[in-house]
């Protein structure tokens, strides 16, 4: 009857209203949750007392956040500053020889005496390093290797030199083979890899801020103390300060702009004296192998920085959180939607007519907004008005005209796809 099929369009529009309300919608992936999003309502807090231990939990949290963020800033802000350690490379030179020649010997021409001049360094123990393959080899503090063998010896190539390259192998030292058979007096130099670059000052820059050797930036800040302390900045034109009697033997000015420093500086920082080691190779089978041995003080990348950046750049930690905040936020929706069915349920118990018309009033009302019909009449309320003449026909009308459509559709996808 026509009664029948209004109920069922009704029971319709109800289930896809309960249908839109009780949904589980999958959170989406990728986003984050926004706090509130993880807050109970009310209601759900009234309904359940220990509701208040998770609250507290959530505003600990937002704390916790908050000086997780702090110290993330001041970590970042401290690597930005340069981090370095003193540590000891300990250089050690010795020479090893062989088919050197005693009193009374034929010589061998098939097996010419020789020597071999070996130059090696490693850092001494770092407790910070658990594993040694993070030790730095021996040649990646220098840049440059210089060996000079007396040329009085009739050395063949007296003088060896190693420079740094960008696809240089990295060793522990370096071995120099030669033929002969007399004592060589050696002079080695090594040119440290020092970062930031250090530069040698002038004498008399050097005379007036009291460094012998610094970087760049350093020499500038300095100048700019010894400014400042000494009140040589022109009050009136700020960008000009005026020389004193030691920076005009430095400068040979009377006065400088600012702006004119760094390139007065390139002709008074100079390159930093190579380390010079001398070393006699002795090739007397009777004497005991020598050795000699230097301890070199260098400053290297602190290894915290290291371990703070990974720590920075970790997010296995962050995935784990977004993945339990996922799963709270589920767990809410979960309470949310069961606090939904337990209202329905209370009203219903408590007052069941009352309950069941103001249920059917807000059906009317949802089933309207789904019509896109606003002003429904008052008597469409009511099952009379479903049972009058027309009703009849404009079901049949109905049908007839779904069946029609049906029938379209399947004839359309049997033209389309022929046996």
């Amino acid at each position: 009857s026509a009664t029948a099929v209004a109920g069922r369009v009704m029971s319709a529009a109800a289930k896809r209203k309960d249908d839109r309300v009780h949904k589980k919608v999958p959170a989406k992936r990728g986003r984050q949750r926004k706090p509130a999003e993880k807050v109970m309502s009310r209601e759900v807090r009234d309904m359940i007392p220990e509701s208040q231990q998770y609250m507290q939990l959530l505003d600990f949290e937002k704390r916790l956040d908050s000086t997780l963020m702090r110290k993330k800033l001041d970590i970042q802000d401290f690597m930005r500053k340069p981090m370095k350690v003193k540590r000891i490379v300990r250089l050690f030179i010795s020479n090893t020889h062989t088919n050197q020649p005693t009193p009374g010997d034929v010589s061998d021409e098939a097996n010419p005496p020789e020597w071999t001049l070996r130059i090696e360094g490693r850092v001494l123990d770092d407790p910070s390093i658990k594993d040694a393959r993070m030790k730095r080899r021996f040649s990646t503090f220098l840049n440059r290797v210089f060996v000079d063998f007396d040329s009085t010896a009739g050395v063949e190539d007296n003088i060896v030199e190693w420079n740094r390259a960008t696809n240089s192998v990295v060793t522990d030292g370096f071995e120099i083979t030669r033929r002969g058979s007399a004592p060589v007096r050696t002079t080695i130099m090594l040119d440290l890899d020092i970062q930031p670059p250090k530069y040698k000052l002038a004498q008399t820059l050097a005379e007036t801020l009291g460094l012998q050797s610094a970087a760049r930036a350093d020499v500038i800040l300095a100048l700019w103390q010894y400014i400042k302390t000494n009140d040589l900045q022109d009050p009136q034109e700020r960008e000009f300060f005026k020389c004193d009697a030691h920076l005009r033997r430095a400068f040979r000015a009377e006065r400088m702009k600012f702006s004119e420093v760094p390139a007065a500086l390139n002709q008074m920082l100079l390159p930093v004296d190579p380390l010079v080691f001398y070393y006699e190779i002795c090739v007397d089978p009777s004497v005991p192998r020598k050795q000699q041995t230097y301890d070199i003080e260098i400053e290297t990348d602190d290894n915290v920085r290291a371990s703070l950046n990974s720590f920075m750049l970790s997010t296995n930690m962050q995935s784990d959180l977004k993945s339990l905040d996922e799963q709270i936020h589920d767990l809410i929706q979960e309470l949310e939607r069961t606090r939904s069915k337990r209202d329905f349920m209370m009203g219903f118990a408590t007052d069941p007519q009352q309950f069941l018309s103001a249920w059917v009033s807000s059906q009317v009302k949802e089933l309207s907004a789904l019509s896109a019909s606003t002003n429904l009449p008052e008597a469409q309320r009511h099952a009379s008005f479903y049972c009058q003449p027309w009703v009849d026909s404009a079901v049949q009308r109905y049908f007839t005209a779904v069946a029609n459509d049906t029938r379209m559709a399947a004839q359309q996808q049997t033209q389309e796809f022929p046996r």
